[in-house]
């Protein structure tokens, strides 16, 4: 699929329900690094109910979703997470 896309990311809290200042570090730096490689136009974040999100518009959801995999695999591959495209 190409075309503007929003692609949505959560991200499940690696201890307990609510995030702790590591978990928001960690899906901060996820951020930057994809906004520093061209990932796409963020749109914004969350959290609550055990896990934390983020949000892009992106171009291309096949390599964005590749991209995001290598920036997780490099930044935290211990987190486990979920993609899925969202309504605007």
């Amino acid at each position: 699929m190409t075309g503007r896309i929003h692609l949505w990311v959560e991200i499940s809290f690696l201890e307990g329900q609510f995030a702790n200042r590591n978990e928001f570090d960690i899906r901060k730096q996820l951020i930057d690094e994809l906004e520093s490689r061209g990932f796409g136009k963020f749109v914004g974040a969350g959290s609550g109910s055990g896990a934390m999100d983020f949000s892009f518009h992106v171009e291309n959801e096949a390599a964005a979703r590749q991209l995001l995999a290598q920036v997780i695999g490099e930044i935290a591959p211990e987190v486990n997470y979920t993609v899925e495209v969202a309504e605007d």
